[in-house]
């Protein structure tokens, strides 16, 4: 007996615990290393697989074992195992973003191979979760990023919450439109050393009195100076189930970081923006977007200062998708605002 773990979340990962002893698991590196750091599984039962490069299933004589990037959060991967003596291929997809550049494009573990058993993850398998390329929808949060920066004297605090991993995509797009760090919690920053990215390392600061501490995975120097805008926040902090926003809470995160700018003589923060990342906030298509997997992408409305749900903006065949709307790595993003 063997497992399998496509990724780090705790709806794939169910039944995991410290005293784990049942069988190995075999998941990539950047899982193994999140199931040490966060759950504290024994590295016996741990084997990580190297993306792209089959590997023998030792519990399986005869079958090989392929871990493919499914384009969902760091680290998950599908699973494609080979049996060399029936000849049989099967796939099992986990949370996958399907795009045909990783799927199937040049260099796919994928590209060529038949497939005769496919084991698919189903959450966003209906004709109603027909979602907006990935690209599309990065560019409409970096427009609504630049929307709400960009009136003399703005100022506003960009919250993203998100789950113990996952979502960073759309933060990162959003720091590099701006030119900020992303400030994080120190245990988000632990979070992500195990992803190994430098990008990660380099823009995701941890958040300290100045805003501006270690680098994510215990790299990058402190700094003085007024916080960057953009900050992560743990999943649930202002958002309600279904995606709805929390007023209250937006305010007292923008009167708390108000109050440490002000211990620091900085400048203000004018108002809060929250972007809340989930795929069942998902409300209808945008022209030209491509269906999700499991763990599939989509947009969702937004509401107004005042609470009142923002209907989605009608987007013509030819328009970009409207910068209310927007899309993150496994899920959509309502946008809310709290003035200052």
């Amino acid at each position: 007996t063997a497992f399998l773990l496509t990724h780090f979340h705790a709806d794939h990962y169910g039944g995991l615990t410290r005293s784990w002893a049942a069988a190995r698991i075999y998941t990539s590196a950047v899982t193994a290393r999140l199931v040490r750091l966060r759950i504290g599984v024994d590295a016996a039962y741990l084997r990580p697989v190297p993306l792209g490069v089959p590997i023998p299933l030792d519990e399986e004589p005869g079958v090989t074992l392929t871990a493919v990037d499914a384009n969902h959060c760091p680290g998950a991967v599908m699973f494609l195992l080979s049996n060399a003596t029936t000849g049989r291929v099967v796939l099992h997809s986990g949370d996958t973003r399907a795009a045909e550049r990783v799927v199937w494009g040049p260099g796919s573990p994928l590209a060529g191979v038949r497939v005769h058993d496919l084991y698919l993850d189903t959450t966003y398998c209906d004709a109603r979760y027909t979602f907006p390329s990935q690209e599309a929808v990065l560019r409409a949060v970096v427009a609504a990023v630049r929307e709400a920066t960009a009136a003399p004297g703005a100022r506003p605090l960009l919250l993203f919450p998100a789950y113990t991993i996952g979502k960073e995509k759309v933060v990162l797009a959003a720091a590099a439109a701006l030119g900020v760090p992303v400030r994080v919690e120190p245990s988000k920053a632990a979070v992500l050393g195990c992803c190994d990215l430098p990008d990660y390392a380099r823009v995701f600061v941890t958040d300290g009195p100045a805003g501006r501490g270690g680098g994510a995975g215990g790299r990058g120097g402190g700094a003085s100076g007024p916080r960057s805008p953009i900050r992560m926040v743990r999943w649930g902090t202002f958002c309600r189930a279904g995606g709805r926003p929390d007023w209250a809470a937006m305010r007292g995160l923008l009167d708390a970081e108000n109050a440490v700018a002000a211990a620091g003589g900085w400048p203000r923060f004018t108002n809060a923006v929250g972007f809340v990342p989930t795929g069942w906030t998902h409300t209808g298509g945008v022209p030209g977007g491509g269906r999700g997997g499991g763990g599939g992408s989509g947009d969702g409305g937004g509401g107004d200062r005042t609470g009142r749900r923002r209907a989605p903006a009608a987007a013509a065949a030819t328009a970009a998708p409207p910068v209310r709307l927007a899309e993150v790595r496994s899920g959509a993003c309502r946008i809310h605002r709290q003035r200052g």
